[in-house]
C-alpha cells in the first residue's frame, strides 16, 4: 500500500485508550548511534511517557505497557537489519503500523489519543516517490 494511503488510513483512526508513536532514528551509520545509542533513545523516550502517565491517567498505564511491549519486541526482532528510522503507530486494540525508513526523522515519542503523523506526513512530501532502480553493466567481448 503507497504510504499515502497509509497515511490516510493512520489520520482517521483514534483510540479513547491512547496511541503509541514512535519515531526512532536507528542509523548505524551515524557517529552517534554506532555504540548502539538507539536503544537508550527508546528506553528513555517511553520511560517518560509511563511516568507521565502514572501522574495523570493511572488507569492506561496497564494498555501503555502491552502496547510498548509489542512495539520494544518488534524492533528488536530487527535490530540486526536496522534501517536509517523506524516509525511504530500502535494502539491497545491491536491496531499496528510499523514502517522502516531510509530516511532519518528526529526521536519522538508520544501516546494520545490519534496517531501523530505530522513527521511521516513531512516526510512522504519531500520524498513522494518509491521505488527500485536495478543498474545493470552490459560486458561486450
Amino acid at each position: 500500500m503507497a504510504l499515502a494511503k497509509e497515511l490516510q488510513k493512520l489520520k482517521d483512526q483514534t483510540s479513547e485508550d491512547g496511541y503509541l508513536t514512535i519515531y526512532l532514528q536507528t542509523d548505524q551509520t551515524s557517529n552517534d548511534q554506532q555504540r548502539g545509542e538507539w536503544k537508550i533513545r527508546l528506553k528513555n523516550g517511553l520511560k517518560k511517557i509511563e511516568e507521565y502517565i502514572e501522574v495523570e491517567n493511572k488507569v492506561n498505564i496497564k494498555r501503555f505497557k502491552q502496547v510498548k511491549k509489542r512495539a520494544t519486541d518488534a524492533i528488536y526482532a530487527i535490530q540486526t537489519q536496522l534501517p536509517k528510522s523506524i516509525v511504530i503507530f500502535a494502539s491497545p486494540q491491536g491496531n499496528f503500523f510499523m514502517r522502516k525508513l531510509a530516511v532519518p526523522v528526529e526521536n519522538q515519542f508520544s501516546w494520545a489519543k490519534e496517531p501523530m503523523t505530522e513527521q511521516l506526513e513531512e516526510i512522504n512530501k519531500r520524498y513522494p516517490k518509491e521505488g527500485i532502480v536495478f543498474l545493470q553493466k552490459k560486458i561486450c567481448i
